[in-house]
């Protein structure tokens, strides 16, 4: 029976300690390696290890701040909103009053002038 050498396999949370009390009978230490004392036990080994690990979590990318409109977007949205424009329809809707207007993105911005306009 040849030895399978699972060295490969200890990490923080998987410890020499884990592998020996899970599959005791199975391992054996040679020169302060451990090994499997079949391919049976080493692939069995190999499976319980990747079942414990740790399954590495996608860190969510932050989101880039975007930039909010500009001093002219937001001149130019009110003096659009005080004509009435938003009364007349659009393809967007959006805030009425100058501080709702002041947190729009600045494409969003641009997008609301162009509704407001009629320019679809």
């Amino acid at each position: 029976m040849a030895m399978q050498y699972i060295n490969d396999l200890l990490t923080d949370t998987i410890t020499r300690e884990m592998i020996e009390t899970e599959f005791r009978g199975s391992v054996t230490e040679d020169g302060g390696k451990l090994y499997a004392l079949g391919r049976k036990d080493e692939a069995a080994i190999r499976a319980w290890a990747e079942r414990i690990a740790p399954q590495p979590t996608e860190t969510p990318v932050p989101a880039q701040p975007q930039a909010l409109a500009t001093e002219p977007q937001v001149r130019y949205i009110m003096s659009l909103l005080n004509r009435g424009a938003h009364e007349e329809g659009g393809f967007m809707n959006g805030p009425t009053t100058e501080d709702g207007v002041r947190k729009l993105s600045k494409a969003a911005a641009s997008s609301y002038i162009t509704s407001l306009k009629g320019e679809y």
